[in-house]
């Protein structure tokens, strides 16, 4: 059989990945340590320094799950 295995993400980000992509959005967190708390299915999640986790899509699929609570996080703060 070809192709991929459909346990393997279809693309990942590493720490050095996430440290430039991070910085390049985030100057100010440039400077603090970056590492990799874990990964599931659809995510890879880094821990910044000991205050701030981003979480980067490992799927397609993912994609719109996060835009979506992109859209939905801050209309629970009037809840």
């Amino acid at each position: 059989m070809g192709g991929m295995n459909v346990w393997d993400a279809e693309w990942e980000v590493n720490e050095e990945q996430a440290r430039t992509l991070i910085g390049r959005q985030f100057p100010q967190l440039s400077s603090k340590q970056v590492k990799r708390l874990g990964w599931g299915w659809d995510n890879t999640v880094f821990l910044i320094g000991d205050e701030y986790v981003f979480r980067f899509p490992r799927r397609t699929i993912a994609v719109g799950s996060i835009r979506m609570e992109g859209k939905l996080l801050p209309k629970l703060e009037h809840i």
